[in-house]
């Protein structure tokens, strides 16, 4: 009877060390879990659909083309270096999930602005956009030594100096609904010309790396005397290819933002846009002239103004609606 008794004091101590021991896969060959988040598998999710749109309840509608900042408090999640947007995007255009588009202006094809998206990348020249050299091709091998894939690498990229982003957007009123509200079309990174000082403007491209982060995007330069090899705020950042937002929502919606507060809880980068939880400015409306703001307002101060007042015809509008 003793004995019976010590074989299930035994019995009891390692059911016990079991449930609240950690899990020890240090003998399978396989790398310890950092954190108990880590042991929590989330199920992959789908997009929240929107409301259908029918072009006959579409009483307004208004492109927008708008510039989304990294360097901004409320958008800093988006140049984390722990899961950074360019990060994600890049990862997926080289696995094939998500198609990367020219951002060539090429009226044959109707795409006037180069944002139509008429044009695929491939995932090499996709990087060459980035970072204007080559990606290479390197082979994946296994511990036995075999070849298991292939992917294209590109060591001097760091994608958290990509920091400023361009969307795309409609701004429609569904009368049915009697809903306001704007619908993101695609998203493009954004990189600034290299500028050679004697030569000119460089073919290759600079992410802009080594810019200082308190400087001011919206106030001139031009009179400060510059001894460094570009200047990366004398020229417009152009886009380096654009990404239909439709598809990469399927990726967006499975990767997560860092959250200052919570580390359990954290919203998801399409939630980030979809939620609008980002400040932007306008950088063009759709217009007869197909002008953008620079075009017929000088200063960084003026566009600035500008695009506040564009914001605010917007906003009127949608007051307007509810107030009639």
């Amino acid at each position: 009877m003793k004995r019976s008794l010590q074989l299930i004091a035994i019995l009891s101590l390692i059911i016990v060390s079991s449930a609240y021991g950690q899990v020890d896969t240090t003998d399978r060959g396989e790398p310890p879990i950092d954190g108990y988040i880590g042991l929590v598998k989330k199920d992959k999710r789908a997009p929240m659909p929107l409301a259908e749109l029918k072009p006959e309840n579409i009483s307004y509608s208004k492109r927008v083309w708008q510039n989304i900042d990294g360097r901004l408090r409320i958008n800093r999640g988006i140049t984390s270096p722990s899961n950074n947007l360019m990060g994600i995007l890049l990862k997926h255009i080289k696995n094939g999930s998500i198609t990367a588009y020219d951002p060539t202006p090429n009226v044959e094809k109707e795409d006037p602005n180069g944002d139509a998206f008429k044009t695929c990348l491939s995932s090499g020249e996709a990087v060459l956009r980035l970072t204007g050299k080559d990606s290479v091709l390197v082979e994946i091998f296994d511990e036995n030594g075999e070849v298991t894939d292939q992917d294209w690498v590109n060591p001097e990229f760091d994608p958290t100096s990509v920091f400023l982003f361009r969307i795309k957007e409609d701004w429609i009123f569904d009368e049915q609904r009697s809903v306001f509200e704007p619908r993101i079309i695609g998203i493009a990174p954004l990189i600034f010309p290299k500028i050679d000082r004697g030569i000119g403007i460089s073919m290759s491209m600079d992410l802009g790396e080594g810019i200082d982060d308190t400087k001011d995007p919206f106030v001139s330069n031009d009179s400060v005397a510059s001894s460094s090899e570009y200047d990366a705020f004398s020229m417009d950042p152009q886009p380096a290819f654009w990404l239909y937002f439709p598809e990469i929502r399927n990726v967006l919606v499975n990767e997560f933002m860092p959250n200052d507060y919570n580390d359990a809880e954290g919203i998801s980068y399409d939630d980030f846009f979809i939620g609008r939880h980002f400040d932007s400015y306008i950088v063009k409306v759709s217009n007869s002239r197909d002008l953008r703001i620079k075009d017929y307002k000088r200063t960084k101060t003026e566009q600035l103004l500008e695009s506040e007042r564009l914001k605010r015809e917007l906003m009127n509008y949608q007051n307007d609606l509810y107030r009639n």
